[in-house]
């Protein structure tokens, strides 16, 4: 089973996720989830067994509106994190400790280089990334 996790806010830029899980909800073969942080995405993987991991966000980048899409590896072990400062990777580092990082990982990213709203440009981007998440999920 897959497991998307779309991750955001209401606000600006921050929306991304949250406006991708909307599209997507419902047409495709997997559970979608919206969270506010990262720390979320080990409450989701608790429930299933899970073989793939999709996590949509807005990322800090070198294009606004640009969708980029990678796959993540989990290596290392982990060390030790602060409760306040949890990355995505101190959480893919903690799956796996706890045996439950699904076998692939995939990240489903809006590029953020301005603060600035474009709300046109926003859209696109969600109605792209929904559209690639579709075609992801049927290959």
């Amino acid at each position: 089973m897959n497991l998307i996790v779309c991750i955001g806010s209401e606000h600006g830029n921050d929306s991304f996720g949250l406006k991708v899980a909307e599209k997507i909800d419902g047409k495709v073969n997997a559970r979608v989830e919206k969270a506010a942080n990262y720390m979320d995405i080990l409450a989701f993987l608790y429930d299933e067994d899970y073989s793939r991991l999709i996590v949509v966000d807005a990322v800090k980048g070198h294009e606004d509106y640009r969708v980029v899409e990678f796959d993540v590896k989990a290596e290392g072990e982990v060390k030790a994190f602060l409760s306040h400062s949890v990355s995505f990777f101190d959480i893919l580092g903690l799956a796996k400790a706890l045996g439950i990082l699904p076998e692939r990982i995939t990240v489903v990213g809006m590029e953020i280089k301005s603060c600035e709203l474009d709300e046109e440009r926003l859209e696109d981007a969600v109605e792209l990334a929904a559209k690639g998440i579709l075609s992801m999920l049927s290959r």
